[in-house]
């Protein structure tokens, strides 16, 4: 009898998700919204001199020429407001990005650094979303917004936007699909080519939500042609969770761990590695205007 009852429940189970209608997803701002975005990222780094870094002083000892490591935390904290328009003619409506705070601690060596404030506080990024989710940035406002501001402001909202682009066919609970993503960040004037690609895999759907399980590599580097003289590679990978709110069309959780290794040279002078975990977390608070 105990036997029937588990081989019933099974079934029943089984014939319930099979039953469970396929969702069509996409990730697209909706008018007369507002999303409040809070993103936070802690990275613990240890940072070490690569074998054939030039030794400094002919008085230097073998004790002395062995690299000691640099150990540095960093924590920060970005808070976007994110509000929409009503809809007009064209089938468009605007889209406002105001970046309220981001604070930076960073701790080296078991000494906290000063940040100063930073300048992307207070800045206004327009744009203009269509129906079907097509986003345009229109411009950047705000004080001391120069161009490479602007730039590197402009490839974040792009990267959040299009950080997760699902599949054209309904997913069934159970399925995955892949998605590449190439960016082109630039950093202190230099370029950092990466290429992240992650599978997401649906594993439930619960009051209107729907929960995905990711698994992510990653690949960057700096070209010394590009980049004066410095040259970068690296590659890493993790694991995290993503929550979809089907009614809103958006994501209200996003969570991962990543463990990076990179190693970088500059001419013949300097040559270390680094090793690093980052720990992040994307929240959404999701309002109808």
């Amino acid at each position: 009898m105990k036997k029937f009852a588990f081989i019933l429940a099974i079934s029943v189970a089984a014939i319930t998700v099979k039953a469970q209608k396929a969702i069509q997803f996409k990730l697209k701002f909706l008018p007369n919204h507002g999303y409040n975005t809070t993103m936070k990222m802690v990275m613990n780094m240890e940072m070490i001199g690569m074998p054939g870094a030039p030794v400094k002083s002919k008085k230097t000892t073998a004790k002395s020429a062995k690299a000691k490591p640099m150990l540095m935390k960093m924590d920060m904290t970005t808070k976007l407001d994110i509000t929409t328009g009503a809809v007009v003619p064209n089938n468009s409506f605007p889209v406002t990005m105001r970046y309220k705070d981001m604070t930076i601690k960073s701790i080296v060596n078991g000494k906290e650094t000063p940040m100063p404030k930073n300048p992307i506080i207070g800045q206004v990024v327009y744009g203009q979303s269509e129906i079907d989710g097509k986003f345009q940035i229109d411009s950047v406002a705000g004080s001391g917004a120069n161009e490479q501001m602007k730039t590197a402001m402009k490839t974040m909202v792009n990267s959040l936007q299009g950080n997760v682009q699902f599949p054209e066919k309904p997913l069934n609970i159970g399925e995955s699909f892949t998605q590449e993503v190439p960016v082109n960040l630039p950093v202190a004037g230099m370029n950092l080519d990466m290429k992240a690609k992650s599978t997401y895999k649906l594993i439930a759907i619960r009051a209107n939500l729907a929960y995905f399980d990711m698994d992510m590599t990653m690949n960057f580097g700096m070209d010394s042609e590009k980049n004066g003289g410095m040259n970068m590679t690296g590659n890493g990978g993790g694991k995290g969770k993503l929550v979809y709110n089907i009614a809103e069309n958006y994501f209200t959780a996003m969570t991962s761990t990543m463990s990076l290794d990179y190693n970088m040279v500059m001419g013949e002078k300097m040559k270390m590695g680094a090793k690093m975990k980052m720990v992040s977390d994307i929240q959404n608070v999701i309002s109808r205007n």
